[in-house]
């Protein structure tokens, strides 16, 4: 692996002094750019005759010209877009808004040039890891095939569809809302449960709608008392509790019940 030079990368040539580095194919001086590349530097050697012999000042006019570019790229980082260059797709710019674009459109036979990426979002797209989340437009309902962008430890980005994100969040989640029902929280919050029903006078045990997992908690039982009834107080305890059913303190009347657990 190559190291990179430990200084301000500069184009050869570039403290050349007087005509010692001139235009290629010119005697004129230049340090501009676009001055130095010209038609006698696309024809390249093809402007010396064949019996003589290329200057210094064009060998100097070649590298430096050469450099230039790879010095530029060097200060620059991503080269800023022009309008003249051809750019293909997945093509890296810079816009004149100091923001990333990446090309979304380009081919040999069809490249993409004269674009401005700052006004063609057609053919441009800001480049995501440029992005200013403030600047993003809220969507208050994401749709399942929406995709979201997260970094495992080590930094790689990886995508994460909405509807895997809800399947993670909810992943265990499970209720059932009848007269003797539950709702199981995901996995996410523990597996927490809590069961509720009613019973017949006289029934003991109770019985579950869903043994739970791990762990029986708690469970309370208040017995149903119509017209100024009246009920024993034992009716209200129980006794034993397991994962899938609880007595109460004595067969009682009849009740409604809850118990939580996990």
């Amino acid at each position: 692996m190559l190291d990179r030079f430990d200084g301000d990368v500069l184009p050869f040539g570039s403290s050349a002094t007087g005509t010692e580095r001139t235009i290629f194919g010119d005697v004129m001086q230049s340090d501009d750019i676009n001055d130095n590349i010209n038609t006698s530097y696309f024809r390249g050697w093809g402007i010396i005759g064949v019996n003589d012999v290329p200057t210094k000042q064009d060998f100097n006019a070649m590298a430096y010209t050469n450099s230039y570019l790879t010095s530029y790229l060097y200060q620059q980082g991503i080269p800023t877009w022009n309008t003249n260059q051809k750019y293909y797709l997945y093509s890296r710019c810079i816009g004149s808004n100091g923001k990333q674009y990446k090309a979304k459109t380009g081919t040999l036979a069809t490249p993409n040039v004269g674009n401005n990426p700052v006004s063609d979002a057609t053919n441009w797209e800001e480049d995501s890891s440029e992005l200013d989340i403030n600047s993003l437009t809220n969507k208050t309902t994401p749709a399942n095939t929406d995709n979201l962008v997260l970094q495992e430890t080590g930094g790689l980005l990886k995508k994460l569809s909405w509807s895997n994100l809800k399947s993670a969040l909810t992943l265990g989640f499970n209720a059932s809302f009848a007269t003797n029902g539950y709702i199981k929280f995901p996995d996410l919050l523990g597996g927490f449960i809590i069961q509720w029903g009613s019973v017949s006078a006289g029934v003991s045990p109770i019985t579950y709608p869903l043994a739970f997992p791990n762990n029986a908690l708690y469970s309370i039982v208040q017995p149903q008392i119509n017209n100024g009834g009246t009920a024993s107080w034992s009716a209200f305890f129980t006794g034993t509790l397991t994962q899938t059913s609880f007595t109460r303190g004595n067969s009682g009347p009849a009740a409604i019940w809850i118990a939580i657990g996990n």
